[in-house]
């Protein structure tokens, strides 16, 4: 009796263990797997991530339609080229860039030496030699700094000169006015009052400074035609 029990559940064991289930956890995972809902959550991960990433979801659908399970390697390669192909383009354009503004400062500096080569032709030898005496001028005032405690008594003997100076060789009152106050006035003996006159006469004769100082280009028409008068 007791044998024929023991028989008996000895031989249904292995039928038990064949019926037993998975363990819930294992269970879940290989549905969840093998379901089209899984793939489907999967699908959408990789969609979310991709999006993310600036992806379009028609080209999303299209790479997941075509290339499948290989899909993500796929989206990652083309990210990486358009990455590449975006930075190359940028540089080329820098580099352009770079090139347009050399050619424009290359320009302007061809137009600047040829504007300064045409302004030396035009100089004369009489305009030259008045620039050595605005230079000889403005140096005989700076001498002042070498005579210590007796450079303001030079100035006051020096500022008329150089306004009388300064009267003769650009024929304007205000020209010699600032030229006497420049020289009279401490430590305003640095100021190259008649050599900056020149550059305004010679080089900027249609300037509002030199307009002001009577040393333009209407100045000098005015002085020609009352020289003509006497």
């Amino acid at each position: 009796m007791h044998g024929s029990c023991s028989c008996a559940s000895v031989a249904s064991l292995p039928q038990a263990r064949r019926a037993a289930p998975l363990p819930p956890s294992r269970h879940g995972q290989v549905l969840a797997s093998a379901s089209p809902a899984g793939g489907h959550r999967a699908r959408a991960r990789r969609g979310r991530a991709r999006a993310f990433l600036g992806v379009p979801h028609e080209l999303t659908d299209a790479i997941d339609g075509t290339f499948g399970a290989a899909a993500p390697l796929v989206t990652l390669g083309g990210l990486v080229w358009v990455n590449r192909a975006r930075r190359a383009a940028e540089r080329k354009a820098a580099r352009a860039a770079r090139e347009a503004a050399a050619k424009a400062a290359g320009a302007v500096a061809e137009a600047a030496v040829s504007g300064a080569k045409a302004t030396a032709e035009e100089i004369g030898a009489q305009q030259w030699a008045k620039l050595l005496v605005c230079l000889a001028i403005d140096l005989g005032g700076d001498s002042s700094f070498l005579l210590p405690g007796l450079g303001e008594a030079t100035d006051a003997v020096y500022a008329p000169l150089e306004a009388l100076t300064l009267t003769q060789l650009f024929g304007s009152g205000a020209l010699a006015g600032l030229g006497f106050v420049e020289e009279a006035l401490p430590f305003s003996d640095a100021l190259p009052t008649a050599t900056l006159a020149w550059v305004l006469e010679t080089v900027f004769p249609e300037s509002a400074p030199a307009k002001w100082l009577g040393v333009g280009a209407a100045a000098k028409g005015k002085n020609r035609d009352e020289k003509k008068k006497k």
